[in-house]
C-alpha cells in the first residue's frame, strides 16, 4: 500500500477517536477485536498491548482495551460486553497477544475464541483455586464504592 492511502486510513482512524492525554481512543460498539486488529495491521500498526478492567458503572460488564502504536500515536480501542464475556482473539494478526489475551483469562475469566493457546499458567500453584481473582476484587471494588455513596447520600 502507497504512503498516500496509508495517510487516507491514518487520517479516518484518527477521525473516529478522541483524543485523551495523548491518546487517541476510541469505544468500538460496531466492529470485534479481530477486525480493528486487520484494520490496525493493513496501516502497519504496532500492537502495544491488551488490557482489561471492570466497567465502573457496571459490575456487571468487562472492558477490553486493545492499544495500537502507528508511527508515535497511540490508539486505545476499547470494547464492552456483559459477563461472562467472549471476544474474538488478535492472535492470528498479532501474535504478540498471547500473553496478554492469557492475562485476560486467567485474572477477569474473559474468553478469546480463536486463541488454542489460551491457558492457566500465571498464578502460583497455591492460587489455582482462585478464579478471576482480579475480576472478584474488582467487584468488591466497585460494590464497597457504590455502598459509601449510598451511605454518604443518607447522612
Amino acid at each position: 500500500m502507497d504512503k498516500q492511502n496509508l495517510g487516507i486510513i491514518f487520517e479516518k482512524i484518527k477521525n473516529v477517536c478522541i483524543l485523551d492525554k495523548g491518546v487517541y481512543r476510541n469505544v468500538v460498539e460496531d466492529k470485534t477485536p479481530l477486525e480493528i486488529a486487520i484494520l490496525m495491521r493493513s496501516i502497519n500498526a504496532r500492537f502495544v498491548l491488551v488490557n482489561a478492567h471492570l466497567d465502573l458503572e457496571d459490575e456487571k460488564s468487562i472492558i477490553l482495551e486493545n492499544l495500537y502504536d502507528f508511527e508515535g500515536y497511540l490508539f486505545s480501542f476499547q470494547f464492552k460486553m456483559k459477563l461472562p464475556a467472549t471476544f474474538t482473539s488478535i492472535t492470528s494478526i498479532y501474535p504478540n497477544a498471547r500473553w496478554g489475551e492469557n492475562e485476560c483469562f486467567e485474572m477477569f475469566g474473559i474468553n478469546f475464541r480463536g486463541n488454542k493457546d489460551i491457558k492457566d499458567g500465571l498464578l502460583l500453584t497455591a492460587q489455582k483455586d482462585l478464579k478471576a481473582p482480579l475480576l472478584k476484587q474488582e467487584i468488591e471494588k466497585i460494590l464497597i464504592r457504590k455502598n459509601k455513596v449510598q451511605e454518604d447520600k443518607i447522612v
